[in-house]
């Protein structure tokens, strides 16, 4: 059991002592009383409360045990991804988290900018979009992967430990290097995200500047940028990584 759960444990003990104490001087009831019902009144609020600890604490550590052996469930769209990060509550990650939401927010509307201008532009003419549609569909996928990335380290974080670094002021000692490795890890995914949402932006740019339907979206600059980043991310997984 961490620290702050210890500190939850008591605190919901001490919240229920307070409720077993004024529910008792309330009702005058006592288990020492020579009434029966008072005793037995004083008892049945006794057991309520023990069976509340002791439920809200299995409870507690079920879940906690659960969420960690459990990696997270695939994520195969940007909505997908929101729900699992919405999910991820830590402590030493908030400032990332909000950064993070934001840039899903961000590239579910370029999404669908996109799309709409797509149609726009090409209309009926189905091999252009769907061209357009495949290297999105693909960008798509390389952001939510860095997703699922960072989401796993987070979910690996010691956070306790990292929290006994500081209090045992080993900040400037190699303690704390694994978790400055995290935080390097979980900032490097981030910044990928956003180079990816920049040339989203100026893919948007270049298709609302389309006049022509027949033009040759291959060459398209911002097109070639986002096939070639696909193709490194699929090489990259290729080697293992």
């Amino acid at each position: 059991m961490s620290t702050k759960d210890l500190w939850d444990a008591l605190g919901l003990g001490f919240e229920l002592w307070l409720f077993y104490v004024i529910s008792t001087g309330i009702f005058n009831l006592s288990l020492e009383s020579d009434h029966f019902f008072q005793k037995m009144g004083a008892l049945i609020i006794l057991s309520a409360c023990l069976a509340v600890f002791c439920m809200t604490e299995y409870k507690r550590l079920f879940k906690k045990k659960t969420s960690a052996a459990l990696p997270p469930k695939p994520m195969k769209t940007i909505s997908e991804a929101k729900r699992t990060v919405d999910r991820t509550v830590p402590k030493a990650f908030k400032k990332e988290m909000r950064t993070l939401q934001a840039q899903m927010d961000r590239m579910k509307r370029k999404r669908e900018m996109l799309d709409r201008e797509l149609k726009n532009v090409f209309g009926d003419s189905r091999i252009s979009y769907e061209k357009f549609a495949r290297t999105i569909d693909g960008v798509e996928s390389v952001f939510i992967d860095n997703v699922s990335k960072i989401v796993t380290r987070i979910n690996i974080f010691d956070e306790d430990g990292y929290e006994k670094v500081f209090k045992d002021h080993q900040e400037y000692t190699d303690a704390i290097e694994p978790y400055n490795a995290h935080f390097k890890y979980v900032k490097e995914r981030l910044e990928e995200n956003e180079q990816i949402l920049t040339k989203m932006d100026r893919l948007l740019l270049e298709v609302t500047n389309l006049t022509d339907r027949s033009s040759s979206v291959d060459n398209l600059p911002a097109m070639v940028e986002l096939n070639e980043l696909i193709d490194q991310t699929k090489l990259y997984r290729q080697n293992g990584h």
